[in-house]
């Protein structure tokens, strides 16, 4: 398998399209991967000042048999298909027993409609224990529990429907992540790291090299974007051409090291025509794979 057949599209990432829509552009582009958002409304692109409508995220509650069937049907092409759960309001670790067992309720959902449009592997946010950052800290062992007790339950589907499942981070997506997969002993739970967003939420690149040589055999997804430090801000979910923060060819290296073979999905939102984003992504694939290239090279 090479890295370009690896290298797909989040429906994330494109604005003004349904779920069915945006399965066919990234096909008609030429990737081999995808990675479908399961979210309410116009919670996935959302443009400025105004929500871009209709969005290609999809709520499994509200997705008829008859849809989930041709939406199966359309991901046939493609060599790497992944679901993504995003849903709005969601907290699997809330210390409100009604929201974390709402939330549960939901991403179950989430795992059911996976399993029906014939996909095999779904990932998760993890959460905090606390809205605010400043005090999270005091929610650590209770967040630590929630989110362990999910990966728990999820886990039988996992067994039940043959799935590989993981969360979201080494940091970016709610919590810290690294320290729960390595205490989940079982490998159909792992980890999709986002090495933008680990970067963006300050964690040194050391820890992130470190994680991902520590995760080695429970790494099932990258999540790639470019994202730009300049002094009145920072700018991510870029192409990769717009990027001063993370070292891929770095990242790239030590994937290589631990012989990383699953997908790598573009989350890159430049522009509100899905259009340009795709024209992003295919550029941004290209450099992916030069990079690769140089460092197969080398070796």
């Amino acid at each position: 398998m090479s890295i370009e057949e690896q290298i797909g599209i989040s429906t994330i990432s494109l604005p003004a399209i349904n779920t069915e829509e945006a399965i066919d552009a990234v096909a008609e582009a030429g990737f081999k991967a995808i990675e479908l958002i399961l979210s309410i409304g116009n919670q996935c692109a959302i443009g400025y000042p105004d929500r871009v409508s209709p969005s290609p995220g999809i709520w499994p509650r509200t997705c008829s048999k008859e849809r989930r069937k041709k939406i199966k049907e359309k991901l046939k092409p493609f060599l790497y298909v992944t679901t993504h759960v995003q849903l709005e309001g969601t907290n699997i670790a809330s210390p409100n027993p009604g929201i974390r067992e709402e939330t549960v309720k939901q991403y179950i959902e989430c795992i059911e409609f996976t399993h029906d449009i014939g996909v095999s592997m779904v990932t998760f946010h993890p959460r905090g224990g606390c809205r605010h950052s400043q005090y999270e800290h005091m929610y650590k062992e209770d967040g630590d529990r929630y989110n362990l007790d999910f990966a728990k339950k999820a886990l039988k589907y996992a067994h039940k429907y043959d799935l590989q499942m993981g969360y979201e981070g080494t940091h970016g997506a709610g919590w810290p992540v690294r320290d729960l997969i390595l205490k989940i002993k079982d490998k159909r739970f792992g980890i999709l790291i986002d090495p933008t967003q680990s970067c963006l939420r300050s964690v040194p690149v050391s820890y992130l090299i470190e994680s991902i040589r520590k995760c080695k055999g429970r790494i099932c997804e990258i999540h790639v974007h470019g994202a730009l430090c300049r002094t009145i801000n920072i700018t991510s979910h870029l192409p990769l051409r717009l990027n001063n923060i993370v070292d891929w060819k770095q990242v790239l290296s030590v994937l290589t090291d631990v012989n990383f073979k699953g997908p790598f999905m573009f989350e890159i939102t430049s522009s509100e025509d899905y259009r340009t984003v795709i024209k992003d992504c295919q550029e941004s694939k290209d450099l992916l794979i030069k990079w690769q290239r140089e460092i197969d090279g080398k070796r």
